[in-house]
């Protein structure tokens, strides 16, 4: 997996700078190992397709590891103010910080157009308690109850992360279809955050 990954990188000076596919592969395997001791196997053992779930969160980890020691060993690059502005304004640029906090990754997919497989790894910096507390009371005034729920306990914003069967139950929702219409409810809500959201208080939190 690191080394498919891990080739799935452009190699060329502009892209990576001093380091070659050897590097890459180093970086990656350093990635997976951390992603292993942080690897919640209860949260994923609750999927669907455990084993996809688990690849899909190790495969993520591991590329954010490449792409942070790509992003480490490459020249500076300065985005023009112009630039910056049209990113903040934009409704992309809105999603684009959105889908990098919470967007899953769960159809493991190594193909370099999946834009599952691509989604940004969250950035260190952010506030998380701070930005959950601001995603919360959003979520609070153009979310119904089980939308508010679903995507607070899907990515534990205030509590432990919950997988689809676990939250079904809390809702009381039924037995035996209840967890399957978690998937389709919790995407509907996410897209209605995404509406509301401001990217401009999304970035005061970095």
């Amino acid at each position: 997996m690191v080394e498919s990954i891990a080739r799935s990188f452009n190699t060329s000076d502009t892209s990576s700078g001093i380091l070659d596919i050897m590097d890459l592969i180093q970086y990656g395997s350093m990635g997976l190992i951390a992603a292993v001791e942080k690897l919640d196997i209860d949260v994923s053992m609750e999927k669907d397709n455990p084993e996809r779930s688990i690849k899909s969160f190790l495969a993520k980890r591991i590329k954010g590891a490449i792409r942070r020691s790509v992003d480490n060993n490459r020249g500076t690059m300065k985005i023009t103010e112009y630039r910056q502005n049209e990113i903040r304004k934009s409704r992309h640029g809105v999603e684009l910080i959105f889908n990098s906090v919470f967007k899953s990754i769960d159809e493991y997919d190594s193909s370099s157009g999946n834009p599952f497989y691509n989604i940004p790894e969250i950035d260190k910096t952010y506030n998380i308690d701070m930005l959950n507390s601001y995603l919360l009371n959003i979520m609070k005034e153009i979310l119904n109850y089980d939308e508010y729920h679903i995507v607070r306990l899907f990515y534990g914003l205030d509590c432990q992360r919950q997988g689809a069967k676990a939250i079904s139950r809390y809702l009381g929702m039924d037995k035996i279809t209840g967890h399957s219409k978690i998937s389709s409810m919790k995407r509907y809500a996410i897209d209605k955050i995404i509406q509301k959201i401001n990217v401009e208080n999304l970035l005061l939190f970095e």
